[in-house]
C-alpha cells in the first residue's frame, strides 16, 4: 500500500517535518476506520488541552528560576526555586515541563540557539512573589527546557509510527494486501501497542474507568447492561443489536460462554470504542463488556 510504505519511509527519514508524517498517518487512521490512531494523531498535530493526559512522552523534568527586587534596588537573578515551597497542585512548575503545543513547534525549536525555557503564568508568579527570599520579590518565573527534550519527543514519536507502520504491513502480508481485510481488533492492538506504548485507557479517563470497572450487572436485569455499555459509548443502535444477538444465541445457563453471535458483537463493538466516556483499547473493552454480558446471562467468571 503506497500510503502505508510513504508513511514508514518518513518516519525513518529525520529530515522531515513530523506534521506532514502525522497528516499521512491521520489519513492512514480514516482508511482503517481507527478512532483512537485518528485521536492521538489529531492531538499530536493541533495540541493537547489542560483537560488531556498527556502522553510520558511529552512530560519533561525541569528546574525553575526566578529574577527577584529587593530594597534599594537589589536584585537577585537566574535563582533557582525550589518545589517544596510551591502547594502541591503546582509543584510541576518548578519540576516538570509538560510539552502541550503542536508538534510543528518543537520541530521549529530544533536548531535554535540558547537555552528554551517557558515562563510561568503572571498569576502564578503573583500568587508566590514573596514566598521564596525573605525581603525579596519574584518578579519573573519560568522553567528551563533541556534542548535534548526536544529531540527525544521527536524520535519518539517516529520510533512509535515506524513500529506500527511496519507491524500493519506485516498483516498486510496474510491479508493479501487488502488494508480492507485486516481484523478491526488486530489493529486496536497495535495502536495500544506501539502508539500509546500499551496504554489502554487514555485522555484523563484512568479514574473515571476504575469506577466503571466495578460495576456489576444483575442478570437478566437489560437496563443494567445498557447504561454500563452506554459509558464506554455504545450507541442505541449497537444495544439494539446485541438484543437481536443474545436472543439469537438464546445462551442456557449451563452454557461455559457465550454465544457466537454475543461474541461477535462484542469483537466488533470492541473494536470500535473510542469515543465513550471512557476510552479503551480492544483487549480491555472487549473483557470488560465480556465481564457484563456473562453477569447478564447468568454465566460464571472466566
Amino acid at each position: 500500500m503506497k500510503l502505508l510504505d510513504e508513511i514508514i519511509d518518513l518516519a525513518v527519514d529525520n529530515s522531515g517535518p513530523l506534521s506532514v508524517l502525522l497528516r499521512k498517518c491521520l489519513l492512514l487512521a480514516h482508511t482503517l476506520k481507527n478512532q483512537r490512531l485518528r485521536t492521538w494523531a489529531e492531538k499530536e498535530l493541533d495540541g493537547y488541552d489542560e483537560t488531556d493526559e498527556l502522553p510520558e512522552y511529552r512530560r519533561v523534568g525541569a528546574i525553575a528560576k526566578g529574577h527577584f527586587f529587593g530594597p534599594f534596588q537589589a536584585q537577585l537573578k537566574n535563582q533557582p526555586l525550589p518545589p517544596s515551597v510551591l502547594e502541591p497542585e503546582h509543584r510541576r512548575f518548578a519540576t516538570e515541563v509538560w510539552l502541550t503545543q503542536p508538534i510543528a513547534a518543537y520541530d521549529r525549536e530544533m536548531g535554535k540557539k540558547g537555552t528554551p525555557i517557558i515562563e510561568w503564568p503572571p498569576d502564578l508568579t503573583a500568587m508566590y512573589q514573596l514566598k521564596f527570599i525573605e525581603g525579596y520579590a519574584l518578579n519573573r518565573a519560568w522553567q528551563v527546557i533541556p534542548p535534548s527534550s526536544f529531540v527525544a519527543l521527536r524520535d519518539t514519536v517516529r520510533n512509535r509510527i515506524l513500529k506500527f507502520g511496519l507491524e500493519i504491513r506485516d498483516e498486510l502480508g496474510t491479508v493479501n494486501n487488502d488494508i480492507h481485510a485486516i481484523p478491526p481488533t488486530k489493529v486496536e492492538q497495535s495502536v495500544t501497542t506501539y502508539i500509546y506504548g500499551g496504554t489502554n485507557v487514555i485522555a484523563g479517563t484512568a479514574h473515571h474507568f476504575a469506577q466503571i470497572a466495578e460495576v456489576s450487572v444483575p442478570q437478566g436485569d437489560f437496563g443494567s447492561l445498557s447504561a454500563a455499555l452506554k459509558e464506554l459509548g455504545v450507541s442505541e443502535h449497537e444495544l439494539g443489536d446485541l438484543k437481536q444477538d443474545i436472543a439469537h444465541d438464546a445462551i442456557p445457563p449451563t452454557a461455559r460462554s457465550l454465544g457466537q453471535k454475543t461474541g461477535e458483537w462484542i469483537g466488533a463493538t470492541a473494536a470500535k470504542l473510542g469515543a465513550g466516556a471512557v476510552k479503551l483499547g480492544g483487549n480491555v473493552a472487549e473483557a470488560l463488556i465480556t465481564q457484563w454480558l456473562r453477569q447478564y446471562v447468568g454465566l460464571p467468571p472466566h
